[in-house]
């Protein structure tokens, strides 16, 4: 029988060091503020509940596994989760304190999206624009601005990015009558284990803010596909299509959409696409515009996303002569983006 051989010193030192990181990493730390061994030195000096203490040795867990090893609530458990780390890093009981000094909490999920973020904006800067900045937060306000301005109710389809938008509409009065079902599928199979992570995150943090997890279905699907099953006129309230994907992938479904009359009347259709189409810039452009026209016609009219003008200023942007169909992306081709709202 083969003798086992445990870790070396080194190597429980080194796992030690990337546990001690990691922690601080989820609760924007400095190194070194929340160690081990003032996890152990807290426990050891001062009495804690036992739901304290199951909390303070398992600080890397969600807050939906550490309340059912706790029986506690997930809402009590982020109260008690970020108090509970200060108490350690400050060494003196700081368990309740809703002001806390030096934690910055992030949920499991948003930890994941900005760790993400922080990667891809290091290997291309050129990302940070098409999926955030002046001008992706100008097209998010537009379409919050545009669903609420009259009251709607019935099914919203949306492609989520760390709900963002989602969670501004809940609030909205206009829009109580409605539920999302939001979709992630991948577009390619060497995207699939990619895609299928990203999906039980978005779950996991769906469980974990209630407001949420009451309106927004989040389904494992290819939205197109969904759309194409659908014949009923007025199916939908909204459709949030960010697909950030070329216009020639995804022309069918709007085409489909628009010619059917898939939106109830007031509802709006967002599209998101790629300017880099095998088409080229200028035809892809002149495609949009022949689209809308043909499948929509004087059913649908364009609205203006108010400030996308000036947050594009100074950065060089290809003009678009189109009225109400935007450029925006600080390198490269971009994204085209409309909004459409039915009308007949």
């Amino acid at each position: 029988m083969e003798k086992k051989i445990g870790k070396t010193a080194q190597q429980k030192a080194w796992e030690t060091i990337h546990y001690n990181d990691r922690i601080n990493k989820r609760f924007g730390l400095k190194k070194g503020s929340f160690t081990i061994e003032k996890r152990d030195k807290y426990i050891k000096e001062f009495k804690s509940s036992e739901n304290v203490e199951v909390i303070l040795m398992n600080p890397h867990s969600t807050c939906k596994h550490l309340a059912k090893k706790t029986g506690m609530r997930v809402s009590e458990v982020k109260k008690f989760l970020p108090s509970a780390i200060e108490s350690v890093v400050l060494q003196k009981p700081r368990i309740g304190t809703h002001k806390l000094s030096i934690v910055k909490p992030l949920s499991y999920l948003e930890a994941r999206f900005v760790a993400k973020k922080k990667k891809e904006l290091k290997k291309r800067k050129e990302l940070a624009v098409p999926f955030s900045g002046r001008e992706k937060e100008c097209m998010r306000t537009a379409v919050i601005t545009n669903v609420s301005k009259f009251s709607s109710n019935g099914e919203v389809l949306s492609l989520p990015y760390a709900f963002s938008i989602e969670s501004r509409l809940i609030k909205i009065k206009n829009f109580n009558g409605c539920r999302f079902t939001s979709f992630e599928a991948p577009y390619n199979t060497s995207k699939s284990r990619e895609t299928k992570r990203r999906y039980i995150e978005q779950i996991e943090f769906l469980k974990e803010n209630p407001d949420l997890d009451k309106r927004v279905t989040m389904i494992y699907y290819n939205l197109n596909e969904f759309i194409s099953k659908r014949n009923k006129v007025g199916s939908f309230a909204h459709i949030l299509a960010d697909y950030c994907g070329t216009l020639s992938s995804n022309y069918e479904t709007i085409e489909y959409t628009l010619k059917n009359n898939l939106l109830k009347k007031k509802g709006i259709i967002w599209i998101t696409l790629s300017a880099r189409d095998k088409k080229g810039l200028k035809p892809t452009i002149r495609r949009i515009q022949d689209l809308l026209n043909s499948a929509g016609g004087d059913r649908y009219v364009r609205e203006t996303v108010g400030g996308l003008e000036e947050a594009m200023e100074g950065k060089g942007k290809v003009k678009i002569k189109v009225k109400n169909i935007y450029h925006y992306g600080k390198r490269g081709c971009g994204m085209y983006t409309f909004i459409l709202r039915r009308v007949k």
